[in-house]
């Protein structure tokens, strides 16, 4: 009987050690992840001075280097979709805007932001996403400032 109380211990012990269940084991550290080279400034709907709707977008290189940067307007139907893309010096900040026929409410409209270090843009450095959403009364609002 003591032989298995014996055995019985030291599987448990051993599974606890596995598991890592002791607490004067060291842990590892979860990784912070590194900053992004561009910051989005800002963004959201915006009226054409012909009175269309536009997405737009405002990003910032907030690295020491010269980057190139697209940014991917998706729409729901994708008939509107931009990709634009832009060369961003350091430290400056470059305006994206994507012209849209009209904005439907309440949908997603997802931006994907890719970075590249070199002219060529053969490989991405960075990338982010955002996205934008609008209700009725921010597309009441385009309507209203954009009339005469």
């Amino acid at each position: 009987m003591k032989r298995k109380n014996l055995i019985y211990s030291s599987v448990c012990g051993l599974l606890t050690i596995m598991l890592g269940a002791c607490g004067w084991l060291p842990r590892a550290q979860p990784e912070t992840p590194a900053p992004s080279l561009v910051d989005i400034s800002s963004g959201g709907l915006l009226v054409s001075r012909s009175g269309a709707p536009e997405l737009g977008l405002t990003l910032t290189n907030t690295s020491d280097q010269t980057l190139w940067v697209t940014a991917h307007f998706q729409t729901p139907d994708g008939l509107t979709d931009c990709i634009l893309a832009k060369e961003l010096e350091t430290q400056a900040e470059r305006f994206y805007r994507c012209p849209q026929s009209a904005i439907q409410a309440d949908i997603d409209y997802p931006v994907a932001i890719t970075v590249f270090a070199a002219r060529e843009q053969l490989e991405s450095v960075d990338s982010l996403t955002t996205s934008f959403r609008f209700s009725e009364a921010d597309i009441q609002s385009l309507k209203d400032s954009s009339k005469p």
